[in-house]
């Protein structure tokens, strides 16, 4: 009977693996994939660690039904299979890591991974799985939940993380000084800080991922480039791009925040945010926007924005080092910020309601550049100034912002002029500008 259970399995199991690599990479991904033996856990041994250590290179290990309560060391190309990825459960127990791979061509599917370190922790590592130096990994359809990070590829190459569901860990999947990895079809979902993070990482591919309910949907940081992130709907997070170029963001869902971005760069191609275009261009003119879900404008010139109508997108227009346009009668509600005018000169904010964001209108090295006749309303700030010079701030009305009303930092010879201010917590703090006939309530 235990033979043919044995039997059993390896059929099972080996079907399986040849649908999804074929599907998903190819038959000649099978050349290097040549199934071995069959240890069954609790059968043969009454813990995966103890199986690992009697395995042998392209073992299966297929874990039974249970809570398994180890930290495991795969230091060997072998197969891990649970029997149901919710019922075949190891726990890491809150200590550094639930599983470590630090073998090449390991695959790992249908099992639950959590209790890598705990999420309210303040230091530790903590990690459900890590990939460390695990080139050629497989890590599909399996839980990953209630860890503090959920999967770590650590100085990993051509790896593959597909078709799990990745939640409720304080951050999702982080790759570091990794390369031409996989990042596909995965759920994550309420995870504390970001989904998916990449450190000074090149070259991989994030696509067909559903990404909702996390502080941040997908970040790139420090030197991370040529990527491909495409076919990705991301909700409630948005995308952060820093001090990362040459990457390649193409048809792209986003809700509720859209894309921020510290340099130009990148191809930023065919997004939607809530349903509109998520606008991105860089060294444009002559141009006339008059729908979007987000702008962003770097090193522009001579482009108008008219008639938007922008909620819930992050920052809702950004102009970055972009001169003589104009940002006319537009709508921009519910946002960080409404209007980010970045080291621009020249521009003209003319007509628009800003209402219920964090920040109405922030500037930040402006110059030459006038807002005129703006109806900034119950924001948490109205318009914020810093390092801004020659700037006309003229007719605006700011009522019932919760801070400020205006707030200038470090910014000189503005001319702030006619404007209305009721019911702000507090009007106007000014350093070193001109002020003067503003209507006060």
């Amino acid at each position: 009977m235990w033979m043919m259970e044995k039997s059993f399995i390896l059929f099972m199991t080996t079907l399986l693996f040849l649908m999804n690599i074929v599907g998903i990479f190819g038959l000649h991904d099978l050349e290097e994939t040549k199934i071995n033996r069959i240890i069954i856990v609790p059968y043969d041994y009454q813990t995966i660690q103890e199986a690992i250590r009697s395995a042998s290179t392209n073992d299966i290990i297929y874990v039974k039904k249970g809570i398994y309560k180890e930290n495991i060391i795969i230091d060997k190309t072998l197969w891990l299979v649970g029997e149901d990825p919710e019922k075949v459960i190891i726990d890491g127990g809150g200590r550094d890591f639930t599983i470590i791979v630090k073998a090449e061509r390991v695959i790992i599917t249908r099992v639950t991974i959590t209790g890598g370190g705990l999420k309210e922790g303040l230091i530790g590592r903590g990690i459900g799985l890590e990939l460390h130096r695990a080139h050629g990994s497989r890590i599909m359809k399996n839980v990953i939940k209630e860890n503090r990070m959920g999967i770590y590829l650590h100085s990993t190459y051509n790896a593959v993380v597909a078709d799990n569901i990745i939640k409720d860990n304080r951050e999702g999947v982080y790759l570091y000084n990794s390369i031409n990895n996989h990042i596909l079809n995965n759920t994550i979902s309420d995870n504390e800080y970001f989904a998916i993070q990449l450190f000074s990482s090149t070259s991989n591919n994030l696509m067909n991922n559903t990404i909702s309910r996390n502080s941040i949907g997908i970040y790139f940081y420090r030197h991370s480039t040529e990527n491909m992130v495409k076919h990705n709907k991301v909700k409630d997070g948005g995308i952060f791009i820093i001090d990362s170029i040459n990457n390649k963001f193409l048809d792209n869902i986003l809700e509720n925040r859209g894309l921020y971005i510290t340099e130009p760069g990148n191809k930023i191609e065919n997004n939607i945010l809530n349903g509109k275009p998520l606008i991105y261009l860089e060294e444009a003119s002559d141009r006339v926007i008059e729908d979007a879900g987000q702008v962003i404008l770097f090193k522009c010139s001579n482009i108008t924005l008219r008639n938007l109508r922008i909620e819930k997108a992050g920052i809702a227009v950004i102009l970055w080092n972009t001169n003589s346009s104009r940002i006319i009668n537009g709508t921009l509600s519910m946002n960080e910020v409404g209007i980010y005018l970045h080291i621009s000169s020249n521009n003209n904010v003319t007509g628009n309601i800003l209402s219920s964001n964090i920040i109405g209108i922030r500037t930040y090295m402006l110059e030459n550049s006038i807002i005129y006749g703006n109806k900034i309303i119950g924001n948490r700030y109205g318009i914020v100034l810093e390092e801004s010079y020659d700037n006309q701030v003229i007719r605006n009305m700011l009522a019932y912002n919760m801070n400020y009303g205006m707030l200038i930092l470090h910014s000189s010879r503005n001319s702030i002029n006619s404007n209305e201010f009721y019911n702000n917590s507090f009007n106007i703090f000014a350093y070193n500008s001109t002020i003067e006939d503003n209507t006060k309530q």
